[in-house]
């Protein structure tokens, strides 16, 4: 598991520019899962891993790795208690966008060494002027069998002329014949009319596509779209999921939020987990409420796994690892 880590002891407030991304192992999809090592450091954000037909293994991320001047700028620091805030914040311009900038780490293994393509510079970029996408996020690649790939989005109008502060969030979609690029947008305008954190498989006998993604904005925790073509997409109005969280022996928590969905694959391309990154219900220790504690659930899709008895479970959600 590939996931966004909070530097220095801060809380979820201090993503931008305190993100690194982390490797965490385990025996189970469903944990528990144990922290093996730093893959980028700050600032790296919503990682999502996929492999390419070759078997490179492919990290999609937003991010900028800050330089020594930088992060004494813009880095907070919360150890020991402490609280003391960056020298700039995200509003003084500088790296204040890194979170536009979509990224390829690579490696041979999960285990690294990882490079950065084209040594970090951008494989796609947002677009100035009235644009709906004049800000790009939250990369979701999928892979084709043909070595092409369809890389899905978020894109907002933030830096549109005519922004009046409140931020219009939709899907978009580019495809490249290869992992390296070059990356074009498959069409102008958004496939989805809001919504943000894609995630897209393929049905394994090729008829078409399946998005899960967070559509707050619209009341939805998480929301189903699917596509023929991967281009136009239809969406499902019933909520694929809510904040409502079954646990193991009857008990259930109602999530702050429950957002970034991930999808575990089998051999076939079926899903047999979603992975969310969640927020609430949990305290993280003195001086850290709920409102800050951040962690990863993995829910099981039970009704499609089999088991000794060959009777499907019921849905249940674990807790896989606390961020």
């Amino acid at each position: 598991m590939f996931v966004s880590f909070v530097s220095r002891d801060c809380g979820l407030n201090s993503w931008k520019f305190n993100s690194v991304i982390h490797h965490a192992v385990s025996a189970n999809p469903d944990g528990p899962y144990s922290f093996k090592d730093e893959v980028l450091s700050e600032f790296a954000h919503n990682p999502t891993i996929t492999r390419a037909p070759d078997g490179t293994y492919l990290l999609y991320h937003i991010g900028e790795t800050l330089s020594a001047d930088e992060r004494s700028l813009y880095l907070r620091d919360c150890r020991n208690g402490r609280h003391a805030g960056p020298k700039r914040s995200a509003n003084s311009g500088g790296p204040a966008n890194f979170d536009g900038r979509i990224r390829i780490a690579f490696s041979k293994s999960l285990d690294g060494p990882w490079n950065l393509l084209n040594d970090g510079k951008p494989i796609m970029r947002p677009r100035g002027g009235k644009h709906w996408d004049t800000a790009v996020t939250n990369p979701a690649p999928l892979m084709l069998k043909n070595v092409s790939v369809f890389l899905h989005y978020r894109g907002e109008d933030r830096f549109h002329p005519d922004f009046t502060g409140k931020r219009h969030r939709k899907i978009g979609a580019f495809f490249a014949q290869s992992w390296r690029g070059p990356y074009h947008r498959i069409r102008d305008t958004p496939i989805t009319p809001s919504g943000e954190d894609p995630v897209v498989f393929a049905n394994s006998d090729g008829s078409g596509y399946h998005m899960i993604f967070e559509n707050k904005f619209k009341g939805i925790v998480g929301q189903h779209a699917f596509s023929v073509d991967g281009k136009f997409w239809q969406t499902v109005e019933d909520p694929a999921y809510d904040l409502l969280a079954s646990w193991d022996g009857g008990s259930s928590t109602k999530q702050e939020r429950r957002e970034r969905p991930q999808l575990l694959l089998d051999e076939h391309g079926e899903p047999l987990y979603l992975f969310n990154a969640v927020q609430g219900s949990r305290s993280r220790g003195e001086g850290r409420g709920a409102v800050q504690s951040t962690w990863t659930m993995a829910a099981p899709l039970g009704f499609r796994l089999p088991t000794a008895s060959g009777t499907p479970p019921r849905r249940r959600e674990i807790e896989t690892a606390t961020e």
